[in-house]
């Protein structure tokens, strides 16, 4: 989120959520700028890895509580 505050406008990216911003941000994002920043890439590319091992987390912890609730019926 850091990266993002200081190199996107949320105010045009929230115009399609139930804010419903009346006129655009005065500040201009240069997207593709973004795009080929390699900062950005990493911090996309560490939170998917991230995002990746909770979910693996989640689906062995999953395991664990239905091998218990099985057990203990």
């Amino acid at each position: 989120m850091p990266y993002l505050n200081d190199n996107i406008s949320f105010k045009n990216i929230d115009k399609y959520s139930p804010m419903h911003w009346e006129s655009p941000s005065e500040f201009r994002t240069d997207y593709t700028s973004i795009f080929h920043d390699r900062k950005f890439e990493n911090l996309i590319d560490n939170n998917l890895y991230h995002l990746a091992k909770l979910r693996e987390e989640y689906i062995h912890l999953g395991k664990i509580m239905d091998k218990m609730i099985e057990e203990t019926k």
